[in-house]
């Protein structure tokens, strides 16, 4: 299932698949940063896969290794997937509960991890409004407004993201 912050409800915990992001301006670092604050202050668990850059405070994710030691290595499709599946063999109490995965890099890896999860039968959300797709969405609306990914169109933020993202972008604009 996908859904945008605005109407996400909080899950019985958080995954951060992936934190750091291609993105210069850190945009979609903010928006991860914002979520886990949401779960922190309720006492919900953190999960972190993310192996190039670490979200703060540190002390309260649990930090997970990464399946190979080089943090490049870690930046793929199959490697975040490999990456949550052991995760979900490791940590038994996903098997029974929802929980809302952030950080999960391009639509292309948001439609694959999709389809895995189905598979696996696991509940889970893709919140799209913590993901890199906010970039996609912008570029795909420039380039080509009827593009699609794998037969289907890039999805809409919510208009919550859009806004905090274009006064990120004024913020950056007036400091420079």
């Amino acid at each position: 299932m996908m859904s945008q912050t605005a109407d996400f409800p909080l899950l019985s915990s958080l995954v951060i698949i992936h934190y750091d992001s291609l993105c210069p301006n850190g945009f979609v670092r903010t928006q991860i940063e914002e979520r886990a604050a949401t779960y922190l202050a309720r006492g919900r668990p953190i999960y972190n896969l993310s192996t190039l850059e670490q979200p703060t405070p540190q002390a309260d994710f649990i930090q997970l290794p990464a399946q190979d030691p080089s943090p490049l290595k870690g930046y793929g499709l199959s490697r975040q997937i490999e990456s949550l599946f052991q995760l979900l063999r490791t940590q038994k109490e996903f098997t029974s509960k929802n929980f809302e995965l952030v950080g999960v890099t391009w639509w292309i890896c948001v439609v694959a991890a999709q389809e895995e999860l189905a598979k696996r039968e696991v509940s889970a959300c893709i919140n799209y409004d913590c993901t890199d797709l906010i970039q996609d969405y912008i570029a795909a609306r420039r380039l080509a407004p009827e593009l699609q990914i794998n037969g289907a169109p890039v999805p809409k933020p919510s208009q919550r993201a859009l806004t905090a993202y274009r006064q990120h972008r004024e913020t950056l604009e007036k400091v420079s």
